[in-house]
């Protein structure tokens, strides 16, 4: 923004444009927020714009979420208290509210160094209260009518992603609370083979089996435990995953992250396409997307594994690839070795109108190819 800033008319109507196309059904409240806050931060002037969401304990604090990818010194605190007047007052307020010195009367200056002229935007939704921009200025902020209905259409169109992410957050929960219960179900009947095996050696060598017999009865009796406390540690922490509101790209993340803090080496490639996925088919792609991480970490006989998303047309493609051992039709994983199986992946794709393929890779190695369909194609 220039000296005495306001928003022409062009400018204004093309960003709103801009940041409608951007926003319109397409990936999770991260990736979208932070765009449409680049948008605003680049084409408004603002040298520093954040996004911040309510504190999910319903105290009157709103939380950092985004920031915008600008290069002032500039600051947004990770936090905002309020008043308990000062709170109902920016939920019931519609437009962009200004303040043009250091210390505001709604709330402290959000800004490291104080800012001398911000602004705050509130987020409403179906009159619910969703969160709230503030941006900064280095120059006095003038807004004339134009500029403030620029202002709450965007405010309006952000409001809208908010509000949507947060309904596909419960219903994520809610496959994913569904998906729990497959998964618990699954992980007993692989605990049941292994402690199986395991009764049967015990009992073998109860009875003081020859040295030999009970040698051999020992090390079965061992890898049985061995798969029981995989399937037990790997289930454990598959159950207590927390959905993402960030979507495709940070339950992926979060995904890759976890098998390399299990020392497995995962490369993902970027950037991830932006891709509408309905829960339940996000809830097989990170079920697949894991099976097969864990079969290279247990079965490929290496520590590394390449992941590439794709979303070309109306389908998503997740591909990963080893170069590993290579793939034994007669070795596959089974349920009892302490993973679901080719045929348990395949199952979880055709649930959702996709599929598995499996396959030896040329050189060496094993391509594991999902694909499921999604709502709408890569963002243009």
């Amino acid at each position: 923004m220039h000296a005495d800033t306001t928003l022409d008319r062009p400018s204004g109507v093309q960003v709103v444009a801009r940041i409608a196309r951007m926003l319109v059904g397409l990936g999770g409240i991260s990736e979208l927020g932070g765009d449409a806050l680049d948008e605003i931060a680049d084409e408004l002037g603002f040298d520093c714009a954040a996004m911040y969401l309510p504190d999910p304990t319903g105290a009157p604090i709103l939380v950092r979420f985004r920031t915008s990818e600008s290069t002032a010194s500039r600051q947004a605190a990770a936090t905002l208290g309020f008043e308990a007047a000062a709170w109902r007052l920016l939920s019931a307020s519609s437009g962009p509210l200004m303040f043009g010195e250091r210390a505001g009367w709604l709330v402290g200056n959000p800004f490291t160094p104080p800012a001398d002229s911000w602004l705050v935007l509130p987020l409403a939704a179906e009159g619910t209260f969703v969160g709230a921009v503030v941006a900064s200025a280095s120059q006095h902020i003038a807004l004339d009518p134009l500029a403030v209905t620029t202002l709450s259409s965007i405010g309006d169109l952000l409001s809208i992603v908010v509000a949507t992410a947060r309904m596909r957050l419960e219903l994520q929960r809610a496959e994913f609370a569904q998906e729990r219960m497959r998964l618990a179900a699954e992980l007993h009947d692989g605990l049941a083979q292994d402690l199986g095996v395991a009764l049967r050696e015990l009992a073998l060598l109860d009875g003081d089996p020859p040295e030999q017999t009970a040698a051999e009865s020992r090390s079965r009796l061992n890898q049985a435990v061995a798969r029981a406390h995989r399937v037990v540690r790997a289930g454990l922490e598959d159950l207590a995953g927390a959905s993402s509101v960030a979507g495709l790209d940070g339950a992926v993340v979060q995904l890759c992250d976890r098998f390399r803090s299990r020392g497995l080496r995962v490369r993902l490639e970027h950037p991830l396409p932006r891709c509408v996925l309905a829960p339940t088919a996000l809830t097989v792609v990170i079920r697949v997307l894991n099976e097969a991480l864990a079969n290279v970490q247990h079965h490929a006989g290496v520590d590394e594994a390449a992941i590439t998303i794709e979303c070309p047309g109306d389908e998503l493609v997740v591909i990963v690839t080893d170069r590993g051992k290579g793939l034994d039709v007669a070795t596959l994983p089974r349920p009892g070795d302490g993973h679901f199986g080719v045929a348990i992946m395949r199952e979880r794709a055709r649930s959702v109108g996709g599929d598995v393929q499996v396959a030896e890779q040329e050189g060496g190695g094993t391509v594991v190819r999902l694909s499921v369909p999604v709502a709408a194609a890569e963002a243009p």
